[in-house]
């Protein structure tokens, strides 16, 4: 019984060292292509760097896709509280609609920006 159990802790410690390893990988480096999701302030600013990263990296539909739930948060969100509130949201709607036209895909006839 002590052999087998000896002859199981290596193999045992390797896979929990490397699995450790790729969860903490996974879970802390986004995939740059992967859509943002925008339901509060937090995950909005997560959305802005990945949306931005995406088109930096060319990823133009992907971007486009990022900005338009972006503006999706901003409009729903810019008829409620104070008014600096509604005109910060109302700025920022301002701002990524633009940006939103500048990553639409289609915005050109040959897609190149």
């Amino acid at each position: 019984m002590h052999t087998a159990f000896l002859a199981l802790i290596g193999p045992l410690a390797f896979a929990l060292t490397f699995g450790g390893a790729y969860l903490y990988n996974q879970l802390r480096h986004r995939p740059i292509g992967e859509r943002a999701e925008v339901w509060n302030r937090h995950t909005y600013r997560l959305a802005c760097r990945q949306v931005e990263r995406q088109a930096a990296a060319g990823l133009w539909l992907t971007a486009w896709e990022g900005a338009t739930a972006i503006c999706t948060w901003l409009r729903s969100q810019r008829h409620y509280g104070s008014t600096r509130r509604r005109a910060w949201f109302a700025r920022q709607y301002e701002t990524w609609t633009a940006k939103r036209a500048e990553f639409n895909p289609l915005a050109t006839a040959d897609g190149a920006h």
